[in-house]
Order: structure tokens, then C-alpha cells, then sequence
């Protein structure tokens, strides 16, 4: 476990209602295989933790990409540890640490609930939140990584030996679904919001805009979750193909090596660009349209991020994009792709039509904004210490 981080960032977040409340030690636990949206917000509330006085340890799997991650967000050096890349072991040594840190409140982050047996195995009997961060697409969860078991089954069933545990979801759907799986006083709804931007995160973007194209932007990765697959099929329809757009993508996974021979295929080599997985906060900061098409979703940071930085976002349309936008006319695609390419030509062509969107989605910034979330979830932290 990393050294606890102080407060040195100078964050300032909205003052909540604790008022003079004594500083907590919180210990965040990121329960992940990899560096992703969720372990981004991880480092953002332990950001405003110490930024608001409490105490904030961080506990997480020996994982390369969560290291540097941990590392930039917060500086924080986490060991290599080599003899826990076994889940076991990673989660009882960390539980150990955990007892030594001495926190009054557990914060697990579950990339999947999957780890479910892992992190209970760390957090024990000591007051705990766990936030689903992303639930599976299918009704069921699939099977605990430690316990073979169902994971919903093992989280009831560590949350009778824990009954001070709160169960939180990101988005009103997933609510609705823990609901219907845990009972109703232990699952509580706050919303994500955008991350903050790492700690000297640089202002150049390392890959330049085309002159007289209008920018659109994706982010994440290149996996069929994220549906960059039919945005590049509705981009290739005659409606759009030749209109001045270009494409950067950011992001890097599975699909990267079909999308970049369909992108080939489809003669618009010169209209995409795929970057990689580098820093996205300077290109959503200066793209004209950020394009949220997936297939399924928690709730999806990026398209918080795109409010913040008043970048314009269309999205597919499902539930927590309809949560997010659903009040905001022509923020949503069409639930038939084969209509994308109309609706994606007529933002492509007209700059007007983008800043009516950007200057309509600019007042979600309040709902969904980063002060909310601390003041939420620093509300249910003494909450569940007060039981």
C-alpha cells in the first residue's frame, strides 16, 4: 500500500454538510486487472479527500497500468509485489495492510463484481462503500473470481456478515438492478461524474487537427462494448463519407487491428486517425463533437468529461446516455443505426447545429458536476459510520 496522500493539490471542492466532522482515514480499494474509468474516479474522490482533510490510503492489485496510474493521479509509489499476482494472496496481504492503515471506512471500487470475494476478504468487518462501477450487459453476474460462485450470491452473503456495508450503483439503471438483487436499505444511487484531470496533465495535443474538418472525437477502448465499430460503418455511408470530418480516436484495445483494415477498406485512411491510448483531456477540450457510440455502459465518464470541457456529445441511445442527455434535443442517435449516417451528416455539416447542442447540454454541467459527487459520497461515508 502506497504512502497515505496529504493534501497538496489544492482541489477545493463545494463544502458539504458535515461541517466541522473529524477528519476520517479512508482506505480506497481498486479491484481491477487493468487502469480504466473506474480507477480514474477512485483517484478523483481520494483527491477530494485529502483536499477536504481526511486521511486517504490506497490498496490495489500489483498490476502495471494501475501502478502508473496511481502513480501520476496521485503520486503515489504502490510496491511491485510480485509474489501477489495471485488474487489470494494480493487480497490477503492486502487485508493485512488494510488492519495496519487502521481506517474507520473501506472504499472499494469494483471494475467488475466478479471481485466481490476479493475485496470482502480485504475490507472485512471494518464499515465499508462498494460501488459497481460497470455491471454486466447480461441479467445475471457471472461468477466470483475467487469463489466460483454467482457474484451476487457472495456479496449478500458477505454483506450479512457486514451489515454496515453500503452498495452503490452510477446510474439509475444499474440502481434499479442491485435493487432487484440486494436489499433495498443497502443500495444507493451516485451518479459518476467527469474525473478530474491528472496532475499536470500536458496542454499539447500530441496529434494535430486537419484544418476545415469538422473534429469528431471518440474515446475508450477499442472493444465492442464501446460500438466504434458502427460508428465507422455509418461514417463510411455515402450520406457522410464525403463531407470534411476527421475521426481521431483515442483509445487502444482487441478491435484496433479490424478497425484499422476496414478503415482501409473503406478508402478513408486519410479521414481517421487512431492515436493510441494517450491523454484525451486536450482533445476533447478542442474537438467539435464527441461520439458516444456503445453498446452498453455503467456511466460513462467520457461523455462527462466532453460536458465539462462544453465539448458538444452525441450518443447512442441507451439507458444511462438517455439518463444524461435524454432531456436535450439531438444529443441521442437514433436506436436504427442504418439512420446514423443522416443524423451524423447533418452535425458534420452545419457548426451552428453543434453549438446549439453544446450551449443545450452545457447546463447538465450542474447534475453531473465533480463538487456533487464528493459532497454525495462523502455523505454516505459518515452515513455509514453513523449505523
Amino acid at each position: 500500500m502506497g504512502t497515505p496522500c496529504d493534501n497538496a493539490h489544492g482541489l477545493h471542492p463545494a463544502s458539504s454538510d458535515t461541517g466541522s466532522a473529524a477528519p476520517l482515514t479512508i482506505a480506497h480499494v481498486l479491484a481491477s486487472t487493468g487502469w480504466g474509468g473506474a480507477e480514474r474516479l477512485a483517484c478523483t474522490l481520494a483527491r477530494f479527500a485529502r483536499d477536504a482533510g481526511h486521511r486517504v490510503v490506497i490498496e490495489a492489485p500489483p498490476h502495471p497500468e494501475i501502478r502508473r496510474g496511481v502513480a501520476e493521479e496521485l503520486g503515489i509509489e504502490l510496491e511491485e509485489r510480485p509474489a501477489e499476482q495471485c488474487l489470494a494472496r494480493w487480497a490477503l496481504a492486502a487485508r493485512a495492510r488494510v488492519r495496519r492503515a487502521a481506517p474507520e471506512l473501506v472504499h472499494v471500487h469494483l471494475a467488475w463484481p466478479r471481485f466481490g470475494a476479493a475485496t470482502a476478504l480485504v475490507a472485512g468487518a471494518l464499515p465499508s462503500v462498494l460501488t459497481f462501477h460497470l455491471l454486466p450487459a447480461a441479467p445475471r453476474f457471472r461468477g466470483d473470481y475467487l469463489l466460483r460462485l454467482p457474484s451476487e450470491l457472495v456479496i449478500r452473503a458477505t454483506r450479512r456478515l457486514c451489515p454496515t456495508r453500503a452498495l452503490v450503483a452510477v446510474s439509475a439503471r444499474d440502481h434499479e438492478r442491485l435493487k432487484a438483487l440486494f436489499p433495498h436499505d443497502a443500495v444507493h444511487l451516485v451518479r459518476n461524474a467527469a474525473p478530474l484531470p491528472r496532475p499536470g496533465a500536458s496542454h499539447t495535443l500530441a496529434v494535430a487537427w486537419p484544418r476545415d474538418h469538422a473534429r469528431l472525437l471518440t474515446v475508450g477502448r477499442l472493444h465492442a462494448q464501446k460500438g466504434f465499430d458502427r460508428l465507422l460503418t455509418a461514417l463510411s455511408a455515402p450520406e457522410a463519407r464525403e463531407l470534411p470530418w476527421h475521426w481521431l480516436v483515442i483509445g487502444d484495445g482487441e478491435q484496433r487491428a479490424e478497425l484499422e483494415s476496414r478503415v482501409r477498406t473503406a478508402g478513408l485512411d486519410e479521414k481517421v486517425t487512431f492515436a493510441g491510448a494517450i491523454p484525451a483531456e486536450q482533445a476533447i477540450s478542442t474537438a467539435d463533437l464527441l461520439v458516444a457510440p456503445s453498446r452498453w455502459e455503467g456511466m460513462p465518464l467520457v461523455p462527462l468529461e466532453a460536458l465539462e470541457a462544453n465539448t458538444a456529445v452525441v450518443a447512442s441511445r441507451i439507458a444511462p446516455h438517455e439518463e444524461i442527455f435524454g432531456g436535450v434535443p439531438g444529443a441521442l442517435l437514433p436506436e436504427d443505426e442504418r439512420a446514423w449516417p443522416a443524423v451524423l451528416a447533418a452535425l458534420i455539416r452545419d457548426p451552428e447545429s453543434r453549438r446549439r447542442l453544446r450551449e443545450a447540454q452545457s447546463r447538465l454541467r450542474l447534475d453531473f458536476g465533480r463538487a456533487r459527487l464528493w459532497r454525495e459520497y462523502e455523505a454516505l461515508y459518515r452515513s455509514v459510520l453513523a449505523r
